[in-house]
């Protein structure tokens, strides 16, 4: 019942809302449906208290009823201009012609505060305060000049009931603006203070990612350079014989300088990319097409033992590149005859957990963090080819969709990965 209510109450205040809208005018627009709806509220009070009574002014509270409510229709048409002006024209007029008719014993005169401090919230042209608050002045001193020096109509018919309903208005409407005001500030504080530390470590992660991706780069580039140098010597002296090593030497630089610039790029993308659709992924047609493509190109003896595995809220494209590299890593880093990869999955509350076993050559444990960092390669044995890229690229991707991953190994004992992926994924940025 409770959470009802406040799903209610949310959808009142954001009657009109859309993402068009700047962050103060959204602010504006939760006060002026708050104010509004408030008006209609008490409006209604009245209106069941003079039926309870048989009194005769009825029909004015009718006619006021459907003028307040007018306000909500103009921020549900996205009128939110007319309905500020609307507030801060109509209402402290509607006001003063309360007080004309019901006489200065109801105090109705502290309300015309409220559309005072609504002007200054809702406008940002000083001219049009300006005016605003003169013309809400006017009534104000109009509304004291009548009851002053002429009769009202139904002042007789005023008693403390009407007093405790616009006393507790006024003290809403001003209790409302106060609290939404310094509860979006609060909100408002904490997103800043969190997009400053994202944008720090963004920061540092550039520097980081310039610095080692130049790092990087610099060993195929000196490689180029020193081969073509021996060749251009060795040309000089009209020697030709060694020019088709040497010319092997500037392709494999070539090669590792081209795979980590399309790593580089392909990383740096992650943080750039907002488009990612959660979608149906089948993981069994994940396995089947990767097992596929692996045994078209790889001469290796290699086994794929998997738990019937769901059909689970992710991108495919994304838990294709997860999957592809975890079980090419399992293949690449191992020296079996008969290569074994299990994938088994458990379930919990809210986790879809994956486990990527080999029989591989294992990690080091004082490695199991740093592999997970850009550029580290713990093997300098040109058998096992790489740029040390793979697994931070699959990191980011898994944060990006809410998991971790994680590794439990020993050197020569082959390794596990788990991978946590949320069941219902909110993409991160």
């Amino acid at each position: 019942m409770k959470e009802n209510l406040i799903k209610l109450w949310s959808k009142l205040l954001n009657i009109g809302m859309s993402d068009e809208l700047s962050y103060i005018n959204r602010v504006r627009l939760k006060i002026l449906n708050q104010q509004g709806f408030y008006v209609v509220l008490i409006v209604f009070l009245f209106i069941i208290k003079t039926l309870a009574e048989g009194e005769e002014d009825i029909w004015i509270l009718f006619i006021i009823l459907l003028t307040s409510s007018f306000i909500l229709v103009l921020n549900y048409w996205k009128k939110h201009l007319a309905a500020k002006l609307y507030w801060t024209v109509f209402y402290p007029s509607l006001m003063m012609g309360v007080i004309v008719l019901y006489g200065e014993a109801i105090h109705g005169e502290a309300t015309f505060f409220i559309f005072m401090v609504t002007v200054l919230i809702f406008f940002s042209e000083n001219w049009i305060r300006t005016f605003l608050i003169i013309f809400t002045i006017t009534l104000f001193l109009f509304s004291i000049y009548y009851t002053n020096n002429y009769e009202s109509p139904f002042a007789e018919i005023t008693d403390e009931i009407d007093k405790v309903l616009f006393f507790s208005v006024t003290v809403l409407c001003i209790s409302a603006i106060i609290v939404t005001f310094s509860g979006e500030l609060l909100r408002h504080i904490k997103e800043l203070e969190s997009n400053n530390i994202d944008l720090s470590n963004a920061y540092k992660e550039i520097e980081r990612f310039a610095y080692i991706s130049s790092h990087n780069l610099k060993t195929p580039i000196r490689t180029i350079r020193s081969f073509t140098d021996l060749m251009a010597r060795d040309l000089n002296r009209k020697k030709t014989e060694n020019l088709p090593e040497y010319l092997d030497f500037v392709k494999q630089g070539a090669e590792q300088m081209q795979f980590l610039i399309i790593d580089i790029l392909e990383y740096s993308k992650l943080n750039q990319d907002k488009g990612i659709q959660i979608e149906a992924v089948n993981l069994n047609k994940t396995i089947d097409f990767i097992q596929m493509q692996i045994q078209s190109f790889s001469e290796k003896s290699i086994e794929i033992k998997t738990d019937k595995l769901p059909t689970i809220q992710s991108n495919q494209t994304l838990i294709n590149s997860i999957f592809q590299n975890l079980i090419e890593n399992g293949i690449k880093y191992n020296d079996s005859k008969q290569i074994l990869i299990t994938i088994s999955i458990r379930t919990t509350e809210d986790t879809h957990i994956l486990t990527f076993e080999d029989n591989g050559i294992g990690i080091a444990k004082e490695y199991h963090e740093k592999i997970f960092n850009m550029f580290e390669r713990l093997h300098s044995n040109p058998k096992y080819e790489g740029t040390g890229i793979g697994l931070a690229m699959r990191k980011k991707i898994v944060e990006k969709l809410g998991g971790k991953i994680s590794v439990d190994s020993e050197e020569g004992k082959g390794a596990k990965f788990y991978l946590e992926l949320p069941i219902e994924p909110k993409v991160m940025f």
